[in-house]
């Protein structure tokens, strides 16, 4: 295990019901320290996202539990700021554009190899790191 990654004491919620995609999500992230929560239903999921306060949310485009993007909105109503790794089935542009308004940080396909999926969490913790300097404009 990398103990000196960026990856280490990071509390990562996976939202899916998918066991292929859980295995290969886990593959990804536990040599590096994450902590992985794993949540198959809606309400695991939006309980945990409340509860752990979780550094990332890995959501699972295609789950029939959860009923399209309605739980990952009740996240992002109660928790604005929760950075989001999108899993993609189809990875068309204009459904990368459809969730980007729902505020996910980042789009991947849900069948993307372990390093795909570690590069994408870097890349999201990454972005949640980085202070804004946000002025309004006049």
């Amino acid at each position: 295990m990398n103990t000196n990654g960026v990856l280490n004491g990071k509390k990562i919620l996976l939202m899916t019901d998918d066991g292929i995609v859980a295995d290969n999500v886990q593959k990804s992230l536990a040599p590096h320290g994450a902590l992985l929560f794993h949540d198959s239903t809606p309400k695991e999921a939006i309980g945990n996202a409340l509860a752990k306060n979780p550094d990332l949310v890995i959501y699972d485009e295609r789950m029939p539990a959860y009923c399209g993007l309605k739980p990952l909105s009740v996240i992002k109503r109660a928790r604005p700021k929760s950075k989001v790794l999108f899993l993609a089935r189809n990875g068309t542009p204009l459904r990368s554009m459809d969730v980007t308004a729902q505020g996910v940080s980042f789009t991947i396909q849900s069948d993307s190899s372990p390093q795909q999926i570690y590069n994408a969490v870097k890349h999201c913790l990454a972005i949640a790191s980085v202070p804004r300097n946000e002025s309004k404009a006049e």
